[in-house]
C-alpha cells in the first residue's frame, strides 16, 4: 500500500492507494434515499431547483454499510466538500466528474469567500462576489449573501446550481426519520439515550461543529463526555437527536482503523437520474469517532462496480 500526502496552501491531507468497493446493495439504497431527500429537502428558487427540479447538481453521503449490505447514513450534503480532493484520490471518480463538467453540466463558476478553506479550487474556476454581479454565470456559492439588497441577492441565487439558504439546514433528516428535534430543558440530562448512545446536532451547521457524540459504552474513542453533551445542548437548545451508527474499522499498515465513506452522486439533467460518482473512504486510528479534520486522518479511494 502506498502513501501520500496532498498540500496545498488551505489543506493537507494524508492518502493511500487501497480502494474499497461499494457494493450493489448499498448502492440501490442510496439511490432510494436520493429519492426520498429529494422530497423532503426545504425548495428554495434556485437555478437547479427551478429548471430541473432538484436541489444540487451533485450530492455527498457520508456513513457506513451495515452488515446486512445496506447503507446507514449519517448524512447527506448537496454540493458537498471533497470533489476536489476526491478528484486527486480517486482516479475513477475524476474521470466521471470531469465527464459531467465537459459534457452534461452547464458551466458554472465558483463565488467563494477568502476565509474558508475548501477545496473547490482544485476543479472550478473561481471568482469574487463582484464578477458574479456583472456577469450572467450560474454559480456555486460559498459567499455570504447578507451584505447585498434582496433583489442583488435574489438575482444570485437564481443562477445557484445548490441551495444558498438552505445550504447547511439539517431539516431533510426529520422527514426522513433519520432524527427527531429535541428541546433543552430541566429534564434532558434524564430522558437522552446514554446506554444506545446517539449524536446530537445543531439544526443548522457544516462540518464537525457542535456535533457531539455519546457512544453507549462510555467514552471510547472521542464520544464527548456526558457534561459537554449538556452544556452544548443548554446553549444551542434545540437539536436533532440521532441514534448511534458506529463506523466501520479496517486494519491498515498493522493498525486498526475506524473508517466512513464518502460517496458522491451527480445529477445528469439530460437523463434526469443522479448518477454514482465513487468518493472517499476516510479513517483514523481506533478508537477515534470524529473521522476526518484530523492531522492523523487518512482517506483512499471508494469506488463502485460499473
Amino acid at each position: 500500500m502506498r502513501m501520500q500526502t496532498y498540500q496545498n496552501d488551505n489543506q493537507m491531507f494524508t492518502y493511500c492507494d487501497a480502494e474499497l468497493s461499494i457494493p450493489e446493495r448499498a448502492m440501490q439504497s442510496m439511490r432510494d434515499m436520493i429519492t426520498q431527500w429529494q422530497q423532503h429537502f426545504p425548495k428554495e428558487a434556485t437555478y437547479v431547483q427551478e429548471h430541473f427540479g432538484v436541489p444540487s447538481l451533485s450530492l455527498r453521503f457520508d456513513g457506513v454499510i451495515h452488515e446486512d449490505g445496506t447503507f446507514l447514513a449519517y448524512e447527506v450534503q448537496p454540493a458537498g466538500a471533497g470533489i476536489g480532493y476526491a478528484g486527486i484520490v480517486n482516479e475513477q471518480f475524476r474521470t466521471i466528474r470531469d465527464r459531467f463538467i465537459h459534457n452534461i453540466w452547464p458551466p458554472f463558476k465558483l463565488v467563494q469567500n477568502t476565509v474558508l478553506e475548501l477545496d473547490e479550487e482544485l476543479w472550478l474556476e473561481r471568482i469574487t462576489l463582484e464578477e458574479a454581479l456583472q456577469s450572467d454565470d450560474l454559480l456555486q456559492l460559498r459567499h455570504p449573501l447578507q451584505s447585498l439588497d434582496g433583489r442583488n441577492a435574489r438575482a444570485i441565487v437564481a443562477r445557484s446550481i445548490k441551495p444558498v439558504r438552505f445550504s447547511i439546514s439539517k431539516a431533510y433528516g426529520e422527514g426522513l426519520g433519520w432524527w427527531k428535534k429535541v428541546h433543552y430543558d430541566e429534564h434532558s440530562a434524564d430522558s437522552l439515550p446514554w446506554h444506545e448512545g446517539f449524536a446530537l446536532k445543531p439544526l443548522w451547521g457544516w462540518g464537525a461543529y457542535d456535533i457531539m457524540i455519546s457512544h453507549p459504552l462510555g467514552r471510547p474513542g472521542g464520544s464527548a463526555t456526558r457534561s459537554q453533551i449538556l452544556r452544548t445542548f443548554e446553549r444551542q437548545k434545540d437539536m436533532y437527536l440521532q441514534p448511534f451508527i458506529a463506523p466501520m474499522q479496517k486494519e491498515i499498515d498493522g493498525r486498526m482503523y475506524n473508517l466512513i465513506l464518502r460517496p458522491f452522486f451527480g445529477y445528469n439533467p439530460h437523463t434526469a437520474q443522479w448518477e454514482p460518482w465513487g468518493g472517499t473512504w476516510n479513517a483514523r486510528p481506533a478508537p477515534a469517532l470524529r473521522i476526518h479534520g484530523s492531522s492523523d486522518a487518512i482517506a483512499g479511494p471508494l469506488t463502485f462496480k460499473s
